[in-house]
């Protein structure tokens, strides 16, 4: 199984303080999922949100990604068609215990 993060599950991730509060269902899907992806929008709308001051540090995605397994997926016009088959990972109620 993939999984594609979200935005915020990609800052949660990236995160070593926040990631020990993962909910039990969120590292299971984490730890579960053959590829966990994150998509390349969210670093550009993180640098976006770090600009409008709403991020005072921005989370180590380089970190995460060669410590946590996580992989960018490249945006290109065809992404559309290709995200039925990753399981998405939506909303933030998940993440916490």
């Amino acid at each position: 199984m993939s999984l594609l993060l979200d935005t915020n599950a990609l800052v949660w991730v990236s995160d070593t303080k926040r990631i020990k509060s993962l909910g039990k269902q969120a590292k299971r899907l984490i730890d579960n999922s053959d590829l966990v992806y994150f998509s390349a929008i969210s670093t550009a709308e993180l640098q976006i949100k770090s600009m409008l001051g709403k991020f005072k540090k921005l989370p180590d995605i380089a970190e995460a990604t060669s410590t946590g397994g996580l992989t960018m997926l490249e945006f290109a016009l065809s992404m559309p068609r290709q995200l039925p088959i990753f399981r998405p990972w939506y909303a933030m109620t998940h993440l916490t215990a």
